[in-house]
């Protein structure tokens, strides 16, 4: 689907992308954000929530669109049930 509104990466040299699990993959929205921005030189890190089914092709589908992006490693959690301790865990070990 197309965007409200077009985002500027710009001033950013590391950008979070957040999805929710559709159909094994992310969310369409995602997709055409990912499509339509130029994150080339840029560290993204990925993330995801699901309602059980994993991330299944979430990230690697990201990939694919990011081909000159330095990926950063992903952290899943299932619908609500993440600690903040997992959370802190995971972005302390990003070496941001």
């Amino acid at each position: 689907p197309p965007l409200k509104d077009k985002v500027s990466t710009e001033n950013y040299d590391v950008i979070f992308i957040g999805t929710p699990v559709w159909w094994y993959t992310m969310a369409p929205p995602v997709k055409t954000f990912l499509l339509q921005t130029d994150l080339k030189g840029k560290i993204v890190v990925p993330f995801c929530t699901h309602g059980g089914g994993g991330a299944a092709a979430t990230f690697s589908d990201m990939e694919t669109f990011l081909p000159e992006s330095k990926l950063l490693d992903s952290f899943v959690c299932f619908d609500k049930s993440f600690s903040q301790n997992e959370l802190t865990k995971w972005i302390s070990e990003l070496d941001i």
